[in-house]
């Protein structure tokens, strides 16, 4: 099971050599490309060749490449492996609107319940008036109590922030989210399932629609990190080391099915739960994580 998360900073090679990843500089370091997920190339120095890009694609690891202010840019996904896509995406694209409409449902649901468990983390009174939104919520989010509680949720959280403006606390906001957006479209991907095809975001300018409709239930742990981190720091951009901590939320704890497993395995989870709505039609298939308090998973 893969579950390193690496972040380049520095002016390397990248090449493959038996299995192993080797990163060069000054010195030589290899890691089995086994047990890689995740890696961001933040220095626009760095070098990989195309054979290393295959061999991580073929291994289903995640490939960043960031802009000069070291935010995610692109993403190199692994192109379609599943053995069953034809049935899959066909299932995918066929899903009756009403299933859709229960899927966005569940999802809204769980978003606003995880937002009101981060205000409670935290110890805001809020809290309370978060968790009876997501007990409101109808098919298909008609009476758009998302952004109801959004706006609620924000006011409290972050009292005096924009999401317009360019600050610290927003920029580990949009690290994290793309972190998380990958990951997701990751393993999409590797669930045979199209990312484009989304159930609440239906954008056709959007080619990953559905990553942005499943990665609403894991907003809530990016802001209670950068709220517990960020929010009323001095500082003007988002340092290496938490740049380092954002892309390792994909291996902190979450709770699933009465269980405490990584985020990355959550995603994984959700998303092959998900297929099996798409294939059986029955909305209640699908499994969605609840937010607790920040901690590494410990995979031993």
């Amino acid at each position: 099971m893969s579950w390193r998360s690496l972040v380049i900073s520095s002016k390397v090679q990248l090449s493959i050599e038996k299995d192993q990843l080797c990163i060069s500089s000054y010195d030589s370091i290899k890691i089995p490309v086994e047990d890689i997920s995740v890696i961001v190339l933040e220095s626009l120095q760095s070098m990989i060749t195309t054979y290393t890009l295959s061999k991580l694609a073929e291994r289903n690891v995640l490939v960043f490449i960031c802009d000069e202010k070291h935010l995610p840019q692109g993403v190199f996904l692994p192109f379609i492996q599943h053995s069953r896509i034809t049935k899959i995406i066909s299932a995918q694209c066929s899903m009756s609107k009403p299933t859709k409409n229960r899927v966005w449902q569940k999802i809204i649901e769980r978003k606003i319940w995880n937002q009101g468990r981060v205000l409670e983390i935290i110890g805001f009174n809020e809290a309370k008036t978060l968790m009876l939104y997501s007990n409101k919520v109808q098919s298909g989010d008609k009476s758009r109590r998302e952004g109801i509680a959004a706006r609620e949720y924000f006011r409290v959280l972050f009292p005096d922030m924009s999401r317009r403006e360019d600050t610290l606390q927003n920029a580990g906001l949009n690290y994290g989210y793309a972190i998380l957006r990958g990951a997701i479209s990751r393993s999409l991907v590797s669930y045979g399932l199209l990312p484009t095809i989304g159930v609440g975001h239906y954008s056709e300018l959007n080619a990953f629609n559905l990553a942005d409709d499943i990665i609403e239930v894991f907003r809530p742990l990016v802001d209670l990190f950068v709220y517990t981190h960020l929010y009323g720091s001095k500082d003007e951009e988002l340092s290496k080391e938490l740049r380092g901590h954002l892309v390792n939320l994909l291996n902190y704890q979450i709770e699933m099915e009465s269980m405490k497993i990584s985020v990355l395995n959550a995603i994984d989870r959700v998303v092959e739960t998900y297929q099996k709505v798409c294939l059986t039609g029955n909305y209640t298939d699908l499994i969605l994580p609840k937010i607790i308090e920040l901690q590494v998973h410990d995979y031993e």
